[in-house]
């Protein structure tokens, strides 16, 4: 009876390395979907969210940063503050109207180094969104007579960046002596300084680029970041070789 029981034994265990053996891998590539308990006790908030950088190799102090950052911008329904990677900051806001602000009034900077920003949509993981623009009001100098209107505007923002707004006090005030342009700038590209623009059969005018809140800058690479006595190129050639290029006027 004891050697039948060995035998009956010794015969499931074969049974079961067989079912073993004849599982199939693809069995892994069949989806199994998961109903997550949905505990309706426990309201959320609804929450838009920024993500941002500031454009700067120095260690940003994140406390001095949210609190100041709070103060100018004053949401009216609050918002919370993560570090979700070394420099790389999401904002959560609790109204689509305090994000529609922050969006529409930036540039922003703290310390003076700007603050790259961009939208994140619901499960987007921060590291992946691009943060390589920033919006800008720029004024743009010494127009010849006539070239005060919006579809020259759009020209020359198309030029610098991509157009987002033409103001409209443009028009309205006859005292200004520049156009004022919303532009969507790159940061990875030197900042434009100028442009020769004419009428067609006219002569040709230089007219200059000067832009608002801009944080800091280099003038030997033309690039947001950092301040030209910490350029690379100054490093490279030596500040006697070095030719800088673009003016405190900008």
């Amino acid at each position: 009876m004891a050697e039948q029981n060995q035998h009956v034994n010794d015969g499931n265990r074969i049974n079961d390395t067989l079912n073993v053996e004849n599982l199939s891998l693809n069995d892994e590539e069949d989806e199994l979907e998961i109903v997550l308990d949905d505990d309706s006790s426990q309201v959320q908030k609804p929450s838009y969210c920024l993500v941002g950088k500031f454009l700067t190799n120095r260690p940003i102090r994140v406390k001095m940063m949210i609190d100041k950052m709070g103060d100018i911008w004053q949401p009216g329904k609050g918002m919370d503050v993560e570090e979700a990677h070394p420099g790389l900051f999401v904002f959560r806001f609790f109204h689509q109207l305090d994000v529609q602000h922050i969006l529409k009034q930036g540039p922003w900077s703290f310390d003076n180094h700007m603050l790259v920003l961009n939208t994140l949509a619901e499960d987007e993981d921060p590291r992946e969104v691009q943060l390589v623009k920033v919006p800008f009001w720029i004024q743009v100098h010494n127009l010849p007579v006539g070239f005060m209107s919006q579809k020259v505007g759009k020209n020359i923002a198309d030029y610098i960046g991509e157009y987002l707004e033409y103001d409209e006090k443009n028009d309205n005030l006859s005292w200004r002596k520049y156009m004022r342009i919303r532009v969507l700038v790159d940061v990875r590209l030197p900042l434009k300084r100028t442009k020769k623009i004419k009428k067609p059969g006219g002569e040709s005018r230089i007219v200059q680029f000067k832009y608002e809140r801009l944080g800091t800058f280099c003038y030997v690479c033309g690039l947001m970041g950092h301040s030209d006595s910490r350029c690379p190129k100054l490093f490279e050639l030596g500040d006697s070789e070095v030719k800088r290029e673009w003016s405190p006027e900008l």
